[in-house]
């Protein structure tokens, strides 16, 4: 067993962690490995394809700016391990976050809709609109 690694739990102090973030920073630049982009490309085709697929029904399909944004994140979290390369663990788990945030948008606007001129939101409170008959 290493001596030079110790085990402990419990909260780690804001200078350590920003210390550790700047090491991060300044040692590790990971890009994504083939494996990891060529599983994002072919999440990528997956979703527009099942974008394009959904007829009358909200959806949010991904754009390049989303795609730029789940690899920034892949780096990221590579970057974290002070990994040399963003694996296929990492866009897993940036598809994961992004699906997440995603769909919460999507089930916030839905819970939003119209009905009546008024707002419906996610508590079923309805605020009046401000048009229309009161």
């Amino acid at each position: 067993m290493n001596r030079n690694v110790s085990e402990q739990t419990g909260e780690i102090s804001i200078e350590k962690m920003r210390a550790y973030i700047s090491y991060c920073k300044a040692k590790s630049a990971p890009r994504l490995s083939q494996e990891a982009a060529q599983l994002l490309s072919s999440h990528f085709v997956e979703v527009r394809g099942r974008a394009r697929g959904i007829e009358g029904k909200t959806s949010i399909p991904i754009t390049i700016r989303q795609l730029e944004a789940i690899v920034r994140v892949s780096e990221s979290l590579a970057k974290m391990s002070l990994s040399p390369y963003a694996t296929e663990r990492h866009v897993n788990e940036a598809i994961r976050l992004f699906n997440i945030s995603t769909m919460s948008a999507s089930e916030l606007s839905e819970s939003q809709e119209r009905v009546r001129g008024d707002w419906v939101h996610a508590s079923g409170r309805r605020e009046p609109s401000g048009h229309g008959i009161a």
